[in-house]
């Protein structure tokens, strides 16, 4: 049997090169032959390169992949780089081509290979909008068609080269990603995704996609059978304890969402009316991969025609706290629905209780916010207006129409009992999956050390401006220039 996996990587920003570069060592010591292909160079804009000004102050990708690329040839792997001299300018003719909403753009192929859906999946989440125009941004949109044909093209050349029954790649969902799984699914060869495990310490690797969500549902249980230890359910349990508590977990990266919310704070809510609170998502990477027939804001108005037929319900809209999005964008989205009658919008700005919003609540409903998870678990009846991997049909109402909410929604309707039993599988897994690194050491979410040694893209430069604390002037320089950049060019 051939066992060869080629590893083919277009992101090099820190912890995913060294991931790579782990799982590489340890198919090594299985004796598979390990070769590795850097696929990411000589592109134009894309979303995953560094600013303009960080390579004027001489930071460089390419500097840090030479440097992980002698590190794996001194462990007895094979480094490729291969100039096949593709035509491109093909490839630049159908990215120019281009010119159309998101729908056309998730829809758009390349050789008959869908490629659009990887450059409007890294869009979104740039923009951080799931709503994403690209007309708004056409010149970024073509450049990532080009990067994302022009690897799908590398990368069928080098797999017919090389002949792997196995590939191995970040995540799978991205434009520069996703060509590397479409030419190797094109030519059946067996697709490995790596990603961030539970925590910074661990990475995963998915035998299917990052985002199927039946099979993430089959990993749950995986982990939760196999899971020997005896206190795992207190364990599970403490996830929720946790959240509660505002206290950060492992893939939340060092957050805590609602750490600026005052405890007990409520708007002033009807006595006479049952409230339902509505939970927004910010997660615009499902938002980005997903075929759902609706997303959320078309859920969300679907169920708001509902609600209106109800005038004793009071409907609360709190949208995610995550206080990093560009522009608030979410909050922009949602304060629409400010003016209308019975409804209450909470921004990701205000200070209101998320958890003692949960408490009050008759009813919590959700289109994919984990905390649909969390008002189960403390007994709330739950609506979700999608499936996804962490639904669990015995302790959360997973509708299949929008229409049945006619019948949810009656006072009348009786809930059924809450299995609390049922969320600890999901729990257990978010808190525990994942393998720990042994190769890559970890200092943080986005900085460790591979084999001894830190890999950076920073200059001399940059870094001098870190170590002295001098991080002020390096971000204001990059301010102006993207400023300068956005308004003139």
């Amino acid at each position: 049997m051939n066992n060869k996996i080629a590893i083919i990587e277009s992101v090099a920003l820190e912890p995913h090169l060294e991931t790579s570069g782990e799982i590489a060592i340890d198919f090594k010591k299985k004796n598979y032959e390990v070769v590795f292909f850097w696929v990411g160079y000589d592109l134009s804009w894309h979303d995953w390169d560094i600013d303009f000004i960080s390579k004027i102050l001489g930071g460089s990708i390419n500097k840090k992949v030479v440097n992980f690329e002698n590190i794996l040839s001194s462990r007895g792997i094979k480094v490729r780089k291969i100039d096949n001299n593709i035509d491109s300018n093909n490839i630049k003719i159908w990215s120019d081509s281009f010119c159309g909403n998101l729908n056309k753009l998730k829809n758009y192929k390349y050789k008959n290979c869908n490629l659009g859906i990887g450059v409007a999946s890294s869009l979104i989440s740039y923009f951080n909008d799931f709503n994403f125009n690209p007309i708004l941004e056409l010149k970024k949109v073509r450049s990532l068609l080009f990067c994302s044909a022009l690897i799908y093209e590398r990368v069928l050349f080098y797999l017919k080269i090389e002949k792997p029954n196995k590939v191995l790649t970040f995540n799978g969902r991205f434009a520069t990603c996703l060509p590397i799984v479409r030419a190797a699914e094109k030519l059946k060869i067996k697709v490995l995704r790596h990603e961030r495990g539970s925590n910074f310490d661990k990475y995963e690797i998915y035998q299917n996609g990052v985002h199927d969500i039946n099979y993430i549902k089959k990993k749950v249980n995986y982990y939760w059978r196999n899971n020997k230890n005896k206190n795992k359910i207190i364990k599970a349990q403490s996830y929720f304890n946790l959240r509660i508590n505002r206290k950060p977990i492992g893939v939340d990266q060092g957050k805590v969402f609602v750490s600026n919310q005052k405890k007990g704070l409520l708007p002033e809510l009807p006595v006479n009316k049952r409230i339902v609170v509505f939970y927004t998502t910010s997660n615009h990477e499902y938002a980005s991969v997903s075929n759902f027939e609706f997303n959320q804001i078309q859920a969300f108005k679907k169920m708001l025609k509902v609600v209106n037929n109800f005038p004793d319900i009071y409907l609360v809209i709190r949208v995610h706290p995550n206080n990093n999005r560009k522009n608030n964008i979410d909050d922009k989205l949602w304060t629409q629905f400010s003016n209308y009658k019975n409804i209450c919008v909470i921004t990701s700005q205000d200070a209101y209780d998320t958890y003692a919003l949960m408490k009050r609540a008759n009813i919590v409903v959700s289109y994919s916010s984990t905390i649909a998870l969390e008002a189960s678990y403390f007994g709330k009846p739950v609506v979700v207006l999608k499936k996804f991997w962490w639904t669990q049909k015995k302790s959360i109402l997973l509708i299949d129409n929008i229409k049945d909410l006619s019948k949810i929604f009656n006072k009348n309707y009786k809930f059924k009992k809450i299995k609390k039993i049922a969320c600890l599988p999901v729990a257990n897994y978010i808190l525990n999956y994942g393998k720990k690194f042994r190769y890559y050491k970890p200092e943080s979410f986005y900085k460790g050390k591979f084999l001894g040694q830190t890999l950076t893209w920073k200059s001399y430069l940059i870094r001098f401006f870190e170590l002295f604390s001098l991080n002020f002037y390096y971000l204001f320089l990059k301010k102006k220039f993207l400023y300068f950049y956005n308004t003139y060019l």
